[in-house]
């Protein structure tokens, strides 16, 4: 069976009423995607977000292997041609993978991420893989962009969080993806923390297995990016690309918690001199 048929659909999930949606699908943990650790078994949500505004705007368009479900949800939430802008929080395919299929049905205003440009990080190179998204613009660090956007130096390639004022949303790309959908009882939103039953071994499991180098690295300077964020903004909702999104301060408090101890170990001694 390919990924692709394995991508189980889900229906489309209201996360702020009337301003904050997701939609998507679930992907089998069974070894076959790098960004999970070794013999976890379960489901995967990977997401992608509509953040009503003054233009629509969708935060990343998903994996390809899931554009049936990212399509047919998008359909449930827009009408065709109907504006919206895109911001791109990672210059990874699972980020832009349906970026052509969205501007053939909807009117992409533009495409927006953070940065300046930079020939290695292959945003500017978005919109060359499928000719429905081409001539589309991309801009970078805008003066006033509908979320507020972070430099992470939690990443891999170049990577932006953003943030939402209004809905109090942390949308923290390939961080913050360590809860199954099988860990939570509708599957895509951990919010009551009488079912959080999440462990900081599975914290440190997901996140060494998406950021490979963290286990030989200082993680001090990152342990204090994520507590300035998460002291300097409200937050309300984590909205992670892969993995359950998590609401209420309760759960959110306990997770970044869980995230900063993870971050404050030291270096793992793996043999290296």
């Amino acid at each position: 069976m390919s990924l692709t048929d394995s991508y189980r659909a889900v229906d489309v999930t209201e996360i702020v009423p009337d301003r904050l949606y997701l939609v998507g699908g679930t992907l089998p943990v069974d070894g076959r995607t790098s960004w999970t650790p070794p013999g976890v078994t379960g489901e995967q949500p990977t997401n992608v977000y509509l953040l009503r505004s003054e233009h629509d705007v969708l935060v990343d368009t998903g994996i390809a292997a899931i554009r049936g479900q990212v399509m047919a949800g998008l359909g449930e939430l827009l009408v065709p041609d109907a504006p919206v802008r895109v911001f791109l929080t990672r210059a990874q395919l699972d980020c832009v993978g349906n970026l052509g299929a969205v501007a053939a049905v909807y009117d992409v205003l533009d495409i927006f991420t953070g940065g300046a440009r930079n020939p290695f990080d292959q945003f500017d190179a978005a919109t060359s893989n499928d000719p429905r998204a081409q001539g589309i613009g991309i801009a970078r660090s805008l003066g006033n962009p509908p979320v507020e956007i972070f430099n992470t130096p939690l990443r891999i390639l170049a990577t932006f969080w953003g943030y939402d004022a209004k809905t109090r949303t942390a949308f923290t790309s390939d961080s913050f993806t360590h809860v199954l959908a099988g860990d939570v009882p509708n599957g895509m939103v951990l919010e009551e923390p009488g079912a959080d039953k999440t462990t900081e071994v599975q914290v440190r499991e997901h996140l060494f297995a998406a950021f490979w180098w963290l286990a030989l690295a200082d993680k001090q300077a990152i342990a204090r990016h994520v507590r300035d964020f998460f002291a300097t903004h409200p937050v309300d909702v984590i909205a992670p690309s892969r993995g359950c999104v998590l609401k209420g301060r309760a759960i959110i408090d306990r997770h970044v918690e869980m995230l900063l101890s993870v971050l404050e170990e030291g270096p793992v001694n793996a043999g290296y001199n």
